[in-house]
């Protein structure tokens, strides 16, 4: 897929890249773009955009990044026009050479706002006190065939006068009462050279950007899941087009630009086995097109770009993984998003609840959504809920210790071999010295309280994940909470969740030598259970009836 320039260019977040320049290493730039690049006026055809182009910032905060075109590239520079191509396809690295870096320049912010007439209104104000402002667009709109799909403008007041650092804003600061509330805010990216460094050892710096067209790309060494269980590295394909951006850290973000369709085609085999049955794959892709449209603008508002490749945002694994089903799945969901009310409403999923999913305030910040609502896993649950409040302590440890027929349940649904894997998320044991657990809590926490005397769980979600767990020493108690805390300050790798109840063994005088922790489920459990999901599929249900089960009170519609 190949864009013209300034098509893509038009469709960034960050206007700035309208503004090109390039200079080389050294004085022998001009032979050397002869033998290293073909130099021409490129003409790019731009194909049909069948949704919005996004970007995906698929690598943050590297020294170095490895890649290879899987044919001709054509490589985009800032300054206007100005544009290579080269025939090389072996692995290409590209660093920053940090000798050239100017410092982030520091603003002041006096507010932000959602009309542009209110951020004029107060210009005019502190312009009446001799205080030059500027105002910025802050917010970001996604657009598709002539209307707003995502997100909403926003409008930034800032002082003109740009500072070296927050000291010499500070000041300036101190001598002007009127901008006493106002904030400091550095820019998101240094200025700097991007050194493109080709198979055969030659360079060439291009400032602050560099875009590169092909058919696919191919980075190596792409850090997965770091701060979990499954952390590791891969090397991953993408369509679309491939940015190198310097970041405020003076270090390398590569932001992979291509359709919003093209993106749910890596997500999809990222947050589910792509040999799931084609309604939940359905689902999969209707969740994912959604989340992605809530989230625009809210998330990463300060990056160049709109979401990120990993599961803060969601797993985008690239474009070469895609099987048959997955292409179907999202062709036949082209455009279709889950709404409430008729708006745009989030929907996060977890890969196995482990029975029930869980309310949203009990996981994160923020008033109860009416759309996430824990319920059991199951249709039409009837007697079980009558039978099981899992916030109740007994209850919950009666539901962990059992195994219920519940979709997520593989065993007891066909054990089919494609969800073979998740067995062991059900319901799991893991047993944790007391010295471990008290390394792991002191490190997480910061506190010092002695010996590990008890893990107490002090409240409980509906789905009996714990919301707040009581910490106690022989030095010092606290509780912790919500539940991703809960589950990192017990293990640095993270515990599947924390739907689990603690035995303690070996207990000499006070204190316990070790922990069995026994557990149910993977992930937050909020929203759509993924195994659930494949399992209800497997039984008859389409995606509709899944997405409604686990997003109460919700309608499925096509958006584009």
């Amino acid at each position: 897929m190949g864009y013209t320039v300034h098509k893509i260019f038009i469709c960034q977040k960050k206007t700035s890249l309208q503004t090109f320049r390039i200079r080389f290493v050294a004085a022998t730039a001009v032979l050397f773009s002869l033998l290293f690049f073909s130099c021409s006026q490129i003409q790019l055809t731009t194909p049909q955009v069948y949704s919005p182009i996004i970007r995906v910032g698929v690598v943050q905060n590297a020294d170095e990044i490895a890649f290879q075109p899987g044919a001709k590239m054509y490589i985009s520079t800032k300054k206007a026009g100005e544009r290579y191509k080269s025939q090389q396809t072996d692995v290409w690295k590209v660093r920053v050479d940090r000798s050239s870096l100017k410092p982030a320049k520091v603003r002041l912010q006096v507010d932000e706002f959602s009309d542009k007439a209110a951020a004029r209104k107060e210009a005019q104000r502190l312009a009446a006190i001799g205080i030059k402002t500027r105002i910025e667009q802050a917010g970001d709109e996604l657009w598709y065939e002539g209307r707003i799909i995502a997100g909403k403008k926003r409008w930034r007041l800032l002082v003109a006068k740009e500072f070296a650092n927050e000291e010499e804003a500070r000041l300036y600061q101190q001598q002007n009462a009127a901008l006493a509330k106002t904030r400091f805010i550095t820019e998101e990216s240094l200025s700097g050279d991007i050194l493109l460094i080709s198979p055969k050892g030659d360079q060439l710096a291009l400032r602050d950007a560099v875009r590169l067209s092909g058919p696919e790309f191919t980075i190596h060494n792409v850090q997965v899941g770091e701060g979990y269980h499954w952390s590791r590295k891969e090397t991953r394909t993408y369509n679309g087009e491939l940015e190198f951006r310097i970041d405020k850290n003076g270090r390398l973000t590569a932001i992979n630009v291509l359709t919003l369709e093209e993106y749910i085609k890596g997500v999809v085999p990222g947050e589910m086995s792509a040999n799931f049955p084609l309604e939940a794959l359905k689902a999969q892709a209707i969740a994912a097109r959604t989340f992605f449209l809530f989230n625009f603008g809210r998330v990463h508002a300060n990056e160049p770009f709109d979401v990120c490749a990993t599961v803060h945002c969601q797993a985008f694994v690239g474009t070469k993984v895609n099987n048959a089903k997955v292409e179907k799945a999202v062709r036949e969901t082209r455009g279709v998003v889950v709404l409430q009310n008729g708006e745009l409403c989030t929907t996060p999923f977890s890969a196995m609840c482990g029975g029930h999913t869980e309310n949203s305030e009990n996981v994160w910040i923020g008033g109860p959504q009416s759309h996430l609502r824990g319920v059991f896993d199951v249709l039409n649950a009837g007697p079980i809920e009558s039978r099981f409040d899992l916030s109740n302590e007994q209850n919950a440890r009666t539901w962990i210790e059992s195994l219920p027929t519940v979709f997520c349940n593989v065993q007891k649904n066909g054990n089919p071999e494609y969800a073979a894997y998740a067995k062991k998320f059900f319901r799991w044991q893991v047993s944790m010295s007391r010295s471990e657990l008290e390394k792991n809590i002191e490190n997480y926490s910061g506190k010092e309280f002695g010996s590990l005397v008890d893990l107490v769980p002090v409240s409980r979600g509906v789905s009996g994940r714990i919301i707040e767990l009581r910490i106690v020493g022989t030095k010092d108690s606290f509780t912790i909470g919500k539940e991703l805390r809960i589950r990192k300050a017990l293990s640095p790798n993270t515990l599947y969740s924390a739907c689990f109840v603690i035995d303690k063994k070996d207990v000499s005088g006070k204190l316990a030598d070790e922990f069995i922790i026994k557990g149910a489920g993977w992930g937050h459990g909020v929203g759509m259970c993924q195994i659930g999901a494949a399992l209800m599929a497997e039984k008859g249900g389409d995606a509709k009836t899944i997405l409604q089960h686990y997003y109460s009170g919700t309608q499925i519609k096509r958006l584009y």
